[in-house]
């Protein structure tokens, strides 16, 4: 029988991941990758379709909410299993 545990280092990383974009997408001047730079990008690229402006942002977000929080729960696992490998080894 396997032996169950939470996965701390996960929940952890995911909650970091979703802390650190929500402050690099209201943020105005980190790295560009707000949600206003963004907006100004699409806006100078589609001149004449709006429509496709609006309908870019959205897939920006969630792109980045996604793959932060697949970052996250990746990096978190890593991190716990070095954790418990290292209060094994003690």
């Amino acid at each position: 029988m396997t032996k169950r545990y939470l996965n701390i280092g996960g929940i952890i990383g995911v909650f970091l991941a979703l802390i650190i974009v929500e402050v690099l997408l209201l943020q105005n001047k980190i790295l560009l990758l707000s949600i206003d730079a963004m907006q100004s990008f699409i806006n100078q690229w589609v001149i004449h379709w709006h429509v496709i402006a609006v309908g870019l942002l959205p897939i920006y977000v969630s792109v980045i909410f996604f793959g932060a929080l697949i970052a996250g729960l990746f990096l978190g696992s890593i991190m716990q299993r070095w954790v418990m490998w290292f209060c094994n080894k003690m």
